[in-house]
C-alpha cells in the first residue's frame, strides 16, 4: 500500500471516530442553566372548556422566565407555525420548580397537539420545551365525571383541582399572577380560578402584541457571515448569551455534517473517479496499475464506511442525549 492511500484512509477514519468520545465527556457535565419544561395533560371543564397543564423545575437560581403553550389543530408538527397561548411571565416570587396552566378556546369534536414552552425572560430566543400530547375535544370519556384532569404521564385521570393563578383573556398577559395588558401594566380582569366555566364564553385567542419579553425568531442574516459565527452561534458578539450545552450539540452538529458531506464524500467521489480513470488507462496492459487502482477503490470503501459509521454513531448519540433535530417524522439521519 503506497503511502497515499495510507494518507486516505487515515484521514477518512480518524475525521469522525474521535468526536463520540468528546460528546460523551461533553455531556457528562451538568448544565444548571437549562429549565425542565414538561406537558402534564389537560383539564376538561363544563361547557367545553379546556386547560392545559404544564410545569418546570431545575430553576436552581431562581431566575425570571416565562411559559406558555404551543399549539395546533389536527397537526402534530408544532414545529411549523403553531399557535400560541398567553404568555405566563414571573418576575417576581420565582421557585424552583412548580405548575402552569393556561385556558385556550378550542373547538368541539377536534383533535389538538400542543406541547408546553418556556424561556428564561434574559434569554427567549432559547426556548425549553415539554413533550408533544393531543386531546380529542367534544370525547367523552368511559365512567368519567366531568370535571376531570387527565394526566399524560401515567395516562390516569383525577379529579379537577382549579389552579391557585387566574386565567387571563387573550391578548392579556399573566405577569406575577396578575393579568395585564402587553402594552400596559394596569391589572386587568382574571377569569375566576375556581370556577372556569361561569365566564362569558373565552374569545378567540389574537395574536399577542409583541413586549421586550416575548421570544422573537432568530432572522437570518442577509449578508455573509465568517465561517467561525456560523459554526458558533453564540458568545462570539455583543449581545449574544453564553454558549451553554444546547449550543455544543449544535456546533458537533454542524461540524460532523460539513466533515462528512463537504469533505468526506466529495474526497471519495474523487477517489473513485482517479481509481477508474487509472483502471481505464491501464486498459489491461499493466496488471500492477491494475491492481493499484483496485487497491485505492477498495481503501476508498472502506474509509467511507469507517466515515459513514462514525456519523450515524454521532448522530445517534446526540439524539439520545437530548439533541433536538426537529419534527422526528421527517427526520433523516444524513
Amino acid at each position: 500500500m503506497n503511502i497515499k492511500n495510507k494518507i486516505l484512509i487515515f484521514f477518512l477514519s480518524s475525521l469522525l471516530i474521535f468526536l463520540p468520545f468528546f460528546v460523551f465527556q461533553v455531556s457528562a457535565q451538568p448544565n444548571p442553566k437549562d429549565i425542565e419544561i414538561v406537558t402534564l395533560g389537560y383539564s376538561v371543564l363544563p361547557s367545553n372548556i379546556f386547560i392545559f397543564n404544564g410545569g418546570y423545575s431545575n430553576n436552581v437560581d431562581e431566575k425570571p422566565f416565562t411559559t406558555y403553550f404551543e399549539y395546533k389543530k389536527n397537526s402534530s408538527n408544532l414545529d411549523n407555525d403553531p399557535d400560541e397561548t398567553i404568555k405566563i411571565i414571573r418576575k417576581n416570587n420565582i421557585h424552583e420548580s412548580g405548575n402552569f396552566y393556561t385556558n385556550p378556546e378550542l373547538s368541539n369534536y377536534s383533535t389538538y397537539y400542543f406541547r408546553a414552552v418556556g424561556y428564561f425572560n434574559d434569554n427567549p430566543s432559547k426556548k425549553f420545551y415539554g413533550a408533544v400530547t393531543s386531546l380529542e375535544t367534544g370525547r367523552v370519556l368511559a365512567n368519567i365525571t366531568i370535571p376531570y384532569t387527565y394526566n399524560i404521564s401515567d395516562r390516569t385521570t383525577t379529579s379537577y383541582i382549579p389552579p391557585a393563578q387566574p386565567f387571563c383573556k387573550p391578548p392579556q398577559e399573566l405577569v406575577d399572577d396578575t393579568c395585564v395588558n402587553p402594552s400596559s401594566t394596569p391589572p386587568a380582569n382574571p377569569i375566576t380560578p375556581t370556577n372556569p366555566a361561569s365566564p362569558n364564553t373565552p374569545t378567540t385567542p389574537t395574536p399577542t402584541t409583541p413586549s421586550p419579553t416575548t421570544p422573537t425568531s432568530p432572522s437570518t442574516p442577509n449578508n455573509k457571515t465568517p465561517i467561525f459565527e456560523a459554526l458558533v452561534q453564540c458568545g462570539n458578539k455583543e449581545g449574544q448569551e453564553p454558549c451553554g450545552f444546547d449550543d455544543i450539540l449544535k456546533l458537533i452538529n454542524r461540524l460532523i455534517e460539513f466533515a462528512f458531506k463537504i469533505l468526506v464524500v466529495p474526497l471519495a467521489a474523487i477517489m473513485f473517479a482517479f481509481a477508474g480513470l487509472k483502471m481505464i488507462i491501464s486498459g489491461g496492459a499493466s496488471e500492477s496499475a491494475r491492481s493499484e487502482a483496485k487497491e485505492v477503490f477498495m481503501n476508498t470503501v472502506t474509509g467511507l464506511a469507517i466515515a459513514a459509521g462514525s456519523y450515524l454513531i454521532i448522530k445517534t448519540i446526540l439524539l439520545i442525549i437530548g439533541y433536538k433535530f426537529g419534527d422526528l417524522s421527517t427526520f433523516t439521519w444524513i
